[in-house]
């Protein structure tokens, strides 16, 4: 088995360094591009197996391993690259992001592949010529900007992507912000993502050359929302709210606006299809309430309630 898993790691490999030969959009490219997450995710699958009771490898503690092996080696990276005096902005699973020149990167990079692993995993037991066949971290990304508004909340234009020059029209990588959750209402979505991308410098031609938008600017993209709000120009595709319903209704110990609107939906033998409820925030004689979305009636929408909890909210950062 670890030599199967060695040879997939080894085939992504040879297909990444030859997607590099080949421009974004041609068939080979995109033919190579699905046949590395092909591996990618053969190679993955894996852990699940060695952690699924019916499976003849389960093996909770090899299962342990490979969590804790990731958190050793994301912090080796992290201290190395902190005594070296960068700052380390994002750290994830698998990855880490720091601050420094372009050309200090992969300087770093060599030293922790050629040194600060193997002198780690040898503490373990693992031959330094296993650890360099098999455990190494790439330069892999460069962020031309870069907006953090929490620890995995952030937004950045690539100047490197993969190992390649990025487009200057290239998508922004967005994590964990409300524009990017399925569960976050339209209007929201679409103001935060407008207002992220000015911020990273997204200019009218669509490529991220502008300079990043000022105080004012973003103050006056929010006015132009609130004035929708104020004149009552909201439609239902604007606040219409989607949410998953994960287990019976009976089980709920609090009953969300989901929850209630599914039981709204119950009451009246509508079906929830795929376990999602879709509903609507109106005023309530006490409490706000949800609605389903055949009997919206602009007139009784709760616009505070979503101007300050999910609108103001979501600008926060």
């Amino acid at each position: 088995v670890p030599g199967a898993l060695e040879m997939l790691l080894h085939r992504r490999r040879a297909v990444e360094a030859e997607l590099k030969e080949h421009p974004p959009g041609t068939v080979r490219h995109e033919d190579l591009r699905r046949l590395s997450n092909s591996c990618k995710v053969a190679v993955n699958a894996f852990y699940g197996i060695l952690l699924q009771a019916g499976s003849r490898f389960y093996h909770p503690d090899v299962g342990e391993s490979v969590t804790s092996t990731g958190r050793i080696l994301i912090r080796a990276v992290a201290e190395h690259v902190e005594r070296q005096g960068f700052k380390i902005i994002l750290q994830d699973t698998d990855s880490a992001g720091f601050a420094c020149a372009p050309e200090d990167a992969p300087r770093l990079m060599a030293e922790i592949n050629e040194h600060v692993f193997p002198a780690l995993l040898a503490r373990f037991g693992v031959p330094a010529e296993v650890t360099r066949r098999v455990v190494q971290i790439k330069y892999a990304d460069r962020y031309k900007r870069l907006l953090q508004v929490r620890t995995k909340g952030y937004a950045g234009v690539f100047e490197l992507y993969r190992e390649a020059p990025a487009k200057l029209d290239a998508k922004p990588e967005v994590k964990g912000l409300e524009c990017v959750k399925g569960s976050t209402i339209k209007i929201v979505r679409e103001l935060q993502r407008a207002v992220v991308e000015r911020i990273l410098g997204r200019g009218p031609d669509g490529t991220w050359t502008a300079p990043p938008a000022s105080l004012a600017e973003v103050i006056g993209m929010v006015g132009a929302v609130r004035e929708r709000f104020v004149s009552g120009e909201i439609v239902l595709e604007d606040v219409v709210c989607y949410e998953r319903i994960s287990k019976p209704l009976k089980e709920y110990k609090t009953r969300g606006m989901h929850v209630r609107a599914a039981e709204r939906m119950e009451a009246r033998g509508i079906s929830r299809g795929a376990d999602k409820v879709a509903y609507w925030i109106a005023r309530g004689t006490s409490d706000p309430e949800p609605r389903l979305p055949d009997e919206w009636d602009p007139k009784a929408v709760d616009l505070e309630l979503y101007w300050e909890k999910r609108v103001l909210s979501a600008l926060d950062g």
